[in-house]
């Protein structure tokens, strides 16, 4: 099941990037896939936000603001 859902979710981000108009555009749109999967999938999250410091949200916007 988290296959499926992850294999959509990534089907869904290559769909619509090809309507990007610029690179960055298909980049963002991709970290925002990604994201979406992590944020509803991935378990350590918590631990990693708890242990590591490692908060998804900051990370995305880091990674779309360079």
């Amino acid at each position: 099941m988290k296959r499926l859902l992850a294999v959509l979710a990534l089907v869904a981000g290559f769909t619509g990037s090809a309507h990007a108009t610029t690179l960055s555009e298909d980049v963002v749109s991709q970290l925002g896939a990604m994201k979406s999967i992590y944020a509803a999938r991935y378990a350590p999250v918590g631990w990693k936000k708890q242990f590591a410091g490692y908060d998804l949200g900051a990370e995305y916007n880091k990674a779309v603001t360079a």
